[in-house]
């Protein structure tokens, strides 16, 4: 589950993310990125992930977790430029802080649980 405790020199960290949803780009000079995909309010939104971000996901003994990998977006007050689908499919730039994108995935992962509990 995300990390939601913040103390002054907290990192917002999302873990056990789907690698399903982590995109990797080339910039035309030939440079590689990522970035990650998320619902916001009902829609898609995605957000470029600063170099090192990624490291895999792990059990508590130290294995792999294939198909998950966990994100380090950085401290909870910096705002980053997250493009959010609209309803005529176009995107919209939008600030949001990263505590604010952390807060938006937990909640989505909620009512996934919630919408598969029997």
């Amino acid at each position: 589950m995300a990390k939601t405790n913040y103390t002054t020199n907290s990192v917002v960290e999302i873990r056990n993310y789907p690698t399903s949803l982590i995109h990797k780009h080339k910039n035309e000079d030939g440079s590689e990125f990522a970035s990650f995909s998320f619902l916001w309010k009902k829609n898609w939104a995605s957000c470029v992930l600063p170099p090192g971000a990624l490291t895999q996901s792990t059990t508590r003994k130290g294995e792999a977790i294939e198909g998950r990998m966990n994100i380090s977006l950085g401290e909870p007050d910096q705002v980053r430029n997250v493009s959010i689908q609209k309803d005529d499919n176009t995107y919209q730039r939008t600030p949001m802080f990263n505590r604010s994108i952390l807060s938006a995935i937990s909640e989505s992962r909620q009512d996934y649980l919630r919408s598969i509990a029997v």
